[in-house]
């Protein structure tokens, strides 16, 4: 309440209010996410019309995103298209940074990692959710076709308490998501943004989506992942 500034790269919580002489900064999470958010999903949301409202700055990574701030957040002031500060240790890549996070969570030198990063579900939002695929086969299926040892990660998203899997390791708890693309060799996501901030680093992503014509009902997309050109699977043979 007595902030000067205040940023957040998700939402004011509902029972923050907005004071005359604060300057509020948006910098949403999901620069290049496809899923429809905020105002763009619920036209009549009471609290993002009155959040919309009291932001002073939008901060954004592309003109997809600064498009998303218009529609979904009715931002009509102005918007930075200058980068998420967030994904600038993306394109620096400093390698000091992976090896401290290898060393940390244990992985020995030469393994290559494989992480499964999907976004939440309604109907799991609030507890562990379950993978939708086996990891164990992936990790066999890549050691496989590469010849090289893989360990395979997983990391739930913030309104979920963790992935529930097969795999060795769950990150879920690491506190900075963006270091943990450090280490990452393969992605495999479904229709989250993250996948948009690990191509900064040029490597490649999988977006597994056996529920796409429910989700897509349920939550709509601003494009059609098939139409474009991500790497697409729908089902675990693919």
């Amino acid at each position: 309440a007595t902030s000067k500034v205040i940023v957040t790269n998700a939402g004011m919580k509902r029972w923050m209010k907005k004071f005359e002489d604060q300057y509020y900064i948006q910098t949403w999470h999901g620069d290049r996410g496809f899923k429809k958010v905020r105002l763009d999903l619920e036209p009549n949301n009471r609290y993002f019309l009155y959040e919309s409202k009291r932001i002073d700055l939008a901060v954004s990574g592309s003109r997809f995103g600064s498009d998303v701030y218009r529609s979904g957040f009715a931002v009509k002031g102005e918007i930075l298209e200058v980068g998420y500060p967030r994904n600038d240790l993306l394109l620096k890549n400093p390698p000091e940074v992976a090896q401290r996070v290898r060393e940390a969570l244990g992985i020995a030198e030469g393994v290559r990692v494989l992480m499964y990063a999907p976004t939440y579900r309604t109907g799991t939002s609030g507890s562990v959710q379950e993978a939708s695929f086996s990891l164990e086969k992936a990790r066999e299926t890549l050691e496989t076709a590469t010849g090289e040892r893989w360990l395979c990660i997983t990391r739930g998203h913030i309104d979920s308490k963790g992935i529930h899997s097969d795999a060795r390791m769950d990150v879920s708890a690491w506190p900075e998501a963006t270091e943990l693309l450090l280490i990452t060799d393969l992605m495999i996501t479904d229709y989250s943004s993250i996948g948009g901030d690990f191509m900064l680093l040029n490597r490649p992503v999988v977006y597994f989506q056996p529920d796409a014509g429910d989700y897509k009902a349920e939550r709509g997309l601003y494009f059609d992942p098939d139409q474009s050109p991500l790497i697409v699977a729908h089902s675990e043979a693919e």
